[in-house]
């Protein structure tokens, strides 16, 4: 797998790749979104949706994505942003490390 079944023209990196084949995250991919998502599956399901982080991979070329000068991965939930960066294995610490910090 190197894209999601809903976004095919998105690329999707080994490092999440990998964890979502460990098992360690799970794809909640939804059509109304412009990205791929990916939850930890410990957060799977949770009642305070609010305060699960998510991990949206946007486009690799800039000019694909949603808006402009945006960045790659986003960690966000849906009141809140944690990270924006370029760098995958950043993300994925961060995503790892957020939820360690609500547990």
């Amino acid at each position: 797998m190197k894209s999601t079944q809903l976004f095919p023209d998105i690329i999707i990196p080994d490092c999440i790749i990998n964890a979502v084949r460990s098992g360690l995250l799970a794809d909640i991919s939804w059509e109304n979104d412009e990205a791929p998502s990916f939850m930890l599956t410990s957060d799977c399901p949770r009642d305070d949706d609010d305060q699960i982080w998510r991990l949206y991979v946007d486009h690799q070329n800039e000019s694909e994505r949603g808006m402009a000068l945006a960045h790659r991965y986003t960690i966000s939930s849906f009141s809140d942003t944690l990270l924006e960066t370029n760098d995958a294995d950043k993300a994925l610490a961060s995503l790892i490390a957020a939820n360690k910090d609500l547990s």
